[in-house]
């Protein structure tokens, strides 16, 4: 069931609706099977008898996927609020959001992926402004992935920074857990879910570019709506983490994905630390 956080405020909907994207509904909801690309070319070949060799449907179906990187096409979140999704559709579109999944090692005897998720940049035809390749721009994040007929699961929890242009310092998740569903061809991934936390010490510092607004701190921007920290991450007792879902779906992009890394320059300044106490609505 998709959660939604409680927002008060009228103007807060117009703070993330000034972008020409933004509609009144969630975007792609209930269509992710059209929002990741299936490329033929990547379908299971003949299975390989010589020498005794797995075939190459061998792992769930799936063929091998060493070597394979996808991109995110779509990120929606629902905790603690769906507020964010017109934005994240635009940073989508634009590029300006890039994130990753590479999978390094697939052992198909154990249905196990060795991978990294990475956030990214583009790089750009100076004259055109089409995507030439798609970047790391910091170090990727190692997962250890079980596999269970194309759905797959990653082992334990884990972090990752997000970092964007409209962003002042990189987005960190902690607690990650992750699970997802990778087309029978190997052309994309689908049903994608990472849920964490975000600690509410750095929303404090964080600010976010709102076309029309300027660098906007995202603690007072969460406080402001009534959005109060849920998550206990250090067991003490007390909630000092939102709790963030990401739901995404991705597409194969390995053969534009070059591992030279290309910093992500923002054009979003510093803002003023927010300490106002959060009052749940």
């Amino acid at each position: 069931m998709r959660t939604h956080g409680a927002w008060n405020a009228g103007w807060v909907l117009a703070v993330l609706c000034v972008a020409p994207s933004c509609d009144s509904g969630n975007g792609s909801g209930g269509e992710t099977d059209a929002a990741v690309a299936k490329d033929s070319s990547d379908s299971a070949g003949a299975p390989d008898t010589a020498g005794g060799g797995l075939p190459d449907t061998a792992g769930g179906g799936l063929p091998d996927l060493t070597g394979r990187v996808y991109l995110f096409s779509r990120l929606e979140t629902y905790v603690p609020t769906d507020m964010f999704n017109s934005t994240w559709a635009k940073d989508l579109s634009n590029d300006d959001i890039v994130i990753m999944l590479r999978v390094h090692e697939h052992d198909r005897a154990t249905d196990t992926l060795s991978m990294s998720v990475v956030t990214g940049a583009a790089e750009r035809d100076p004259v055109t402004g089409e995507v030439l390749a798609w970047h790391p721009s910091l170090a990727g994040t190692p997962l250890e992935v079980a596999l269970a007929d194309g759905a797959f699961t990653v082992d334990g929890t884990f972090t990752l920074d997000i970092m964007t242009e409209n962003l002042s310092r990189p987005l960190h998740l902690v607690d990650l857990t992750g699970e997802g569903e990778i087309l029978e061809d190997g052309g994309g991934v689908r049903n994608g879910v990472f849920v964490g936390g975000l600690l509410e010490g750095d929303m404090k510092t964080l600010c976010m570019g709102i076309a029309g607004l300027g660098s906007v701190n995202l603690h007072w921007f969460l406080t402001t709506g009534g959005i109060c920290p849920d998550r206990d991450t250090d067991g003490d007792g007390t909630a000092d983490a939102y709790t963030f879902d990401w739901h995404f779906d991705a597409v194969d992009i390995t053969d534009r994905y070059d591992d030279g890394i290309l910093e992500v320059v923002s054009w979003v300044t510093d803002c003023v630390s927010h300490e106002g106490a959060c009052v749940p609505k």
